[in-house]
């Protein structure tokens, strides 16, 4: 049958290094490769060296697992992608599971929950069938839905600041005089936000930001 091929993606080159290690122990495993960078990941996954199981963190800086999740699972029905985080599997489930993913464990339960998932995630088959979709049917429910709301959608530099000093002083007024712009063009700002986070109360694009490490 042969081993089942990985590859990582994690911001924290340390967190991989760890990975690295522990993955020496893994029977029938072989590791690809490991990124830092999302948009590396997202080419070599594409058109140089697609793994059978890409294992992606859920917080990765400059864009979200949840939103690489949904790009990578339009774009192809090749691998089964499993997201990791060290925070509560509740904060990301259900996301991840709209964008295509094949299941989500903890960070700290990886070495010994992977292992007994790989002969499912390498046959394209999910974690959980109850809340995570097979690889066919999520790429086929993704492939041509292209309006489909991006969680993660990077916010741009004034609409993070509107959301950081929202969430320093929860003031229209006072954020205004601090970005030294009208009331209104906060309003317009937050909605930005709150539209590109898929929420409608201000307290909760907050709430979303700070989950995905996009502040």
């Amino acid at each position: 049958m042969g081993n089942t091929t990985i590859a990582f993606l994690d911001n924290d080159a340390l967190v991989l290094a760890a990975l690295r290690q522990w993955m020496i122990g893994c029977r029938d495993c072989e590791v690809l490769w490991m990124e830092t960078s999302p948009s590396k990941a997202l080419h070599k996954c594409l058109y140089e060296d697609p793994p059978q199981v890409m294992v992606v963190d859920m917080a990765l800086g400059t864009t979200t697992g949840v939103d690489f999740c949904r790009t990578l699972r339009a774009s192809s029905e090749r691998m089964s992608i499993l997201g990791m985080t060290a925070n509560a599997l509740d904060w990301y489930r259900n996301d991840l599971a709209a964008a295509g993913a094949q299941g989500l464990l903890s960070k700290t339960s990886l070495p010994k929950e992977l292992p007994r998932h790989l002969p499912l995630l390498k046959d394209g088959r999910s974690t959980d069938s109850a809340i995570f979709p097979d690889v066919a049917g999520a790429h086929a429910a993704l492939v041509d839905d292209t309006s489909k709301h991006s969680i993660g959608a990077v916010l741009t530099p004034r609409e993070s600041q509107a959301l950081r000093l929202y969430g320093k002083f929860g003031s229209t007024q006072r954020i205004a005089q601090e970005m030294d712009v009208t009331q209104s063009t906060v309003g317009v700002l937050m909605h930005r936000v709150m539209r590109k986070l898929g929420v409608h109360k201000r307290d909760d694009a907050l709430r979303k930001a700070r989950r995905y490490e996009l502040l």
